[in-house]
């Protein structure tokens, strides 16, 4: 019976919390969507008398883009610097600049144009601006990218997924506002190395975690961040669009799994009464080990994805890798969500610009950081990980897709093969 007294005094901790949380909103760390977040972010940058510093893979002359231009405007007598990877000079709206909407679209040349004066109206204001990576004649250096999201102002961070154009803006995402000066100046150190042209890769601490700059695939540093995957106990949910090698091959370690072949995975998929569970978790209502080598118990792993993506390839890549059991699938039913984050054994939140996927391993600079804070772990779960879950399906054998290897999928695999030869 006295077993379950720290049981029932969390439970009720956490209740209270969720009580405060939702009569005190202004106090969540965790912003969900581009006005959450540009309405915090507006009024740390009107209290600001050090620095305010943005970077983002994607600034777009519409309105998230003029709001940003007129927010840095608005402030003076601080240091003010955008840092803008040099995509947005080469894609505008997810369409190549040099596309043949540039000659039927005259809506899309003037967001392009406008893209350009936001950009000089910032400097004439005094606000610095620099576009890093090059994409290079050819356009033969457009796969490297910078592919971070992260506003500091003076020691208040904010780290997340959100870049500035209307279609990110739309859809389902988050920043995180993170009060801290040891982090803010790691991250401004960094910030200032990349609007120099500097790149940037390691790991530092902070108070609540660890920073990790990553810069393409540099594998001592990778294996690092998901080495917090591997050492996890109890479960791990992961929130991404766009989750593929890496993170899958360390999730299938995690579950005790061999590698699977697709054959024996859809004969698997076809049989009755899996109800679309983990192989290892069929049965049972606790995750237990199959096999005498997994010391142990097995974290449960679940992945919520949106339905409606971008890049949809991802979505059926992840459709055919949980008919191989290691993983939950869940679909998100609230639009595209571009969202990135991992929570593992409800202590250690890991989150920044990553999408788990090979192309923040082999092309992309990358900024994510650990989070060990019970305020901000317990804010998450209520306001991301609760409502997600209640938005979203749970994939079965039942779903048309369960399974299947599709076209797309041997796409993915092959090129992700290919990467990891060259690099």
């Amino acid at each position: 019976m006295y077993g379950f007294l720290p049981f029932l005094t969390e439970q009720f901790r956490f209740k209270r919390y969720l009580s405060y949380m939702h009569n005190n909103p202004a106090n969540n760390p965790i912003l969900i969507g581009a006005r959450s977040f540009m309405n915090d972010f507006a009024s740390a940058a009107a209290r600001a008398s050090k620095r305010i510093y943005v970077q983002a893979m994607t600034f777009e002359g519409d309105t998230a883009g003029e709001e940003l231009v007129a927010l840095l405007c608005k402030a003076q007598g601080v240091e003010r610097k955008i840092c803008i990877d040099d995509y947005s000079n080469v894609v505008v709206n997810d369409t190549f600049i040099a596309s043949p909407r540039w000659l039927r679209d005259p809506d899309f040349r003037r967001e392009v144009q406008q893209g350009k004066k936001l950009v000089e109206m910032s400097r004439e204001s005094g606000v610095g601006v620099a576009y890093t990576n090059p994409a290079g004649p050819l356009l033969l250096r457009y796969p490297f990218r910078n592919h971070k999201k992260l506003v500091i102002c003076d020691n208040t961070v904010y780290i997340g997924g959100i870049n500035f154009s209307e279609h990110n803006f739309a859809w389902h995402d988050m920043m995180i506002r993170l009060d801290d000066p040891t982090l803010a100046d790691l991250l401004a150190e960094d910030f200032l190395h990349n609007f120099s042209g500097q790149k940037t890769c390691r790991r530092s601490a902070w108070s609540s975690g660890e920073v990790y700059l990553l810069n393409r695939n540099k594998d001592a540093l990778w294996d690092d961040l998901l080495q917090h995957f591997r050492s996890a106990q109890k479960n791990i949910t992961i929130v991404s669009p766009y989750v593929s090698w890496p993170l899958l091959e360390v999730l299938q370690d995690c579950a005790g799994q061999p590698p699977e072949s697709d054959a024996n995975a859809k004969d698997r998929a076809d049989q009755p009464g899996s109800e679309g569970l983990p192989a290892y978790r069929q049965g049972s209502a606790n995750v237990t080990a199959h096999n005498s080598d997994s010391g142990g118990t097995l974290p449960r792993i679940r992945i919520i994805t949106p339905e409606v993506n971008n890049k949809s390839l991802f979505r059926k890549n992840l459709m055919h890798e949980c008919a191989k059991g290691y993983f939950e699938l869940y679909l998100y039913k609230g639009g595209m969500s571009h969202l990135k984050a991992a929570l593992i054994d409800d202590e250690t939140l890991i989150a920044g610009s990553s999408n788990y996927d090979f192309a923040s391993y082999f092309f992309e600079e990358e900024v994510m950081v650990t989070i060990r804070d019970t305020k901000v772990i317990n804010a998450f779960q209520l306001t991301i990980l609760q409502p997600m879950f209640a938005n979203a399906e749970l994939v079965t054998p039942k779903h048309p897709e369960w399974g299947s290897y599709s076209f797309s999928s041997r796409v993915l695999g092959t090129f992700t093969e290919s990467l990891k030869r060259i690099f």
